[in-house]
Order: structure tokens, then C-alpha cells, then sequence
């Protein structure tokens, strides 16, 4: 497996533990809201590194300052990378891909989360 995908299945694994832990440690709406503000950060790091990992991997130059922009702000950055680094079809076409994988990522959390309150609430109420 490519050390780029061993990222994203690392983001995956966050994105899912996260889930898995959030209904267990936050008591309000705010602390739930803070937590996914956290989760930005490694999200952050782990979309930066992959487009340097992805662009050796490929043996391209990335435009100027594209990993900053994937990290920074990814809706606007990934498909830019994209767009400045693949023919147009190939291009759309990872573009969809990637906002599968978005998708993919935050339906995983939501049903990790899901799971885990279900989980801890029959647990607390077990005699």
C-alpha cells in the first residue's frame, strides 16, 4: 500500500475514533462542537502530508504552496491540486473521488458516534 493511502486510512481511523469517543467524554453541545473543531488539526496535518506523499509518489512537482492550501482549506485545495496536476478527466474524476472519501470519512464518525451512545447508554442501564 502507498504511504499516501496509508494516510487517508489514517484520517479514516481518527475520523472514526473520534466518533467512538465523543459521546463517551463530552457532557454538552459545546463540548461536542469543540471536539470537532479539535479533530481540524489532524485533519489538517494528515491532508498536508498526504500531497507531499502523493506528489513523490507520482514524481510531479506540486504547484507553489498546494499542500498548504490542501491543509488549510481543503474544498478549495484538493481540487485545485488536482486541477493543476492531472488532465481534466482524471482530474474530475479524483475530485469526485475525494469528495467520496469526505463523505465516507464523516458518515464513519456519525456512526461510530451513534454506536458508542447507543453502546454506553444500554450500558449505564443495565441493572
Amino acid at each position: 500500500m502507498k504511504r499516501s493511502r496509508k494516510v487517508l486510512l489514517l484520517l479514516f481511523a481518527i475520523y472514526v475514533l473520534c466518533g467512538l469517543l465523543v459521546p463517551l467524554t463530552t457532557c454538552s453541545v459545546e463540548d461536542v462542537a469543540a471536539a470537532n473543531v479539535l479533530l481540524g488539526v489532524p485533519t489538517a496535518v494528515s491532508l498536508f502530508t498526504w500531497c507531499k506523499l502523493d506528489s513523490a509518489e507520482r514524481h510531479i512537482t506540486p504547484p507553489p504552496s498546494a499542500a498548504l492550501l490542501v491543509g488549510g482549506l481543503a474544498p478549495v485545495g484538493v481540487p485545485f491540486y488536482f486541477l493543476r496536476t492531472m488532465p481534466l478527466r482524471p482530474a474530475l474524476f479524483a475530485i469526485l473521488k475525494s469528495v467520496s472519501f469526505f463523505m465516507a470519512i464523516n458518515g464513519a464518525q456519525i456512526l461510530a458516534s451513534m454506536g458508542s451512545a447507543l453502546w454506553s447508554n444500554a450500558r449505564w442501564r443495565m441493572p
